[in-house]
């Protein structure tokens, strides 16, 4: 029995060595879902490829529908190693599936076709950097604004506004509370606010960078650098307003309630001044001077336009004002108010806050 199992195991390697040896190169790359050529130099001399062709049925099709390779690399157009030089398992794999079992990345990127989109070299993750809009290139689709009188004083800026939440805008607006892809109201309401300053004389920057644009809690990090780099390059700042719009915590009708007012006949959007404090253990040891300011600004507008201001609050976080005593937040209007009342408070506030500089 052993002498017989020995000879059908040489019997099976003499046939194995026979086939691997008359085995006819092929070309070195073929399409992989060529149409079979009938009587083509590559089928006549290759028993096993003529004896599949009288098969009812192209094999390779069939295998198509098991191994995506196949029908991607078809739609493709690209061309694969055939069965061609190597050990005789290559070949065999190679006739009846046409994959390179040499090369362990073929297969995989056969059957995931997506990995072959990717790159495979290192690259630095691109950082989303949110992209800086300044008021002289607004992509703002209403008509630009008239260009600031002639008469500035010399010397740089003396306000900045900036908006830490940029995406902030008005449901009326918008039919949303937050936007993204265009000009929210509160970035509108700034640029009505820098407008009318500039009419009085007073120079202004107005940065409309969306520091909420990915994180929205780390919107306030974000701006903290674009504060600090306003003020390294205008150190000489007067004022410096973070604006934003209030969203009370109540119904749509409680909320407009809330923050819009009457002021001599006229309806519009109330407003609120925030003062951040070292209440949650960050630094801010002079947070007081930003409420004496804030509280000098709504004295003021009460004077002027009696029922405009809701008043002074302080909080527990400190809104980056631990970055200037000449800062403030400023809460124009609410999610609920219509532009219109927006830009008549913004209005109103320009006339207080010139009042403000020009007793300074």
């Amino acid at each position: 029995m052993l002498r017989n199992t020995l000879l059908l195991t040489l019997a099976t390697c003499i046939l194995i060595a026979g086939v691997s040896f008359s085995w006819p190169p092929s070309p070195a790359a073929v399409t992989v879902f060529a149409p079979r050529r009938e009587g083509g130099e590559e089928q006549r001399n290759n028993l096993l490829a003529s004896f599949l062709q009288w098969l009812p049925l192209d094999y390779r099709e069939v295998l198509s529908h098991g191994l995506p390779l196949f029908r991607y690399e078809k739609d493709k157009g690209e061309k694969v190693p055939g069965p061609g030089a190597g050990s005789f398992w290559e070949k065999a794999v190679g006739l009846l599936t046409w994959i390179d079992i040499s090369e362990p990345r073929s297969i995989i990127l056969g059957q995931v076709p997506l990995l072959r989109q990717v790159s495979f070299s290192d690259q630095k993750r691109e950082e989303r950097i949110p992209s800086q809009r300044r008021e002289v290139a607004t992509v703002n689709p209403t008509p630009s604004s008239p260009p600031p009188p002639t008469n500035l004083p010399e010397g740089g800026p003396r306000v900045a506004i900036f908006h830490t939440h940029a995406s902030e805008t008005f449901i009326p607006l918008h039919n949303a509370s937050h936007v993204y892809e265009d000009v929210s109201g509160i970035v509108r309401a700034g640029q009505v606010l820098a407008q009318e300053l500039r009419k009085k004389g007073i120079t202004v920057i107005h940065d409309q960078t969306p520091h909420d644009i990915d994180v929205h809690r780390e919107a306030y990090s974000h701006s903290a650098k674009t504060v600090a780099a306003i003020l390294q390059e205008h150190p000489d700042l007067e004022l410096i307003i973070d604006l934003h719009r209030d969203a009370p915590s109540a119904s749509a009708a409680e909320s407009r309630s809330i923050t819009s007012t009457t002021v001599a006949g006229e309806k519009m959007a109330g407003i609120l001044f925030m003062v951040g404090t070292d209440g949650l253990g960050l630094e801010h040891p002079n947070w007081r001077e930003n409420h004496i300011l804030a509280q000098q600004i709504s004295r003021q507008m009460e004077q002027m336009y009696p029922g405009l201001s809701r008043g002074v609050r302080t909080s527990r976080a400190r809104y980056n004002q631990h970055l200037s005593p000449r800062m403030i937040l400023v809460e124009l209007g609410g999610v609920e108010n219509n532009m219109e009342e927006i830009t008549r408070a913004a209005e109103c506030l320009a006339d207080v806050l010139a009042a403000i500089i020009s007793k300074d």
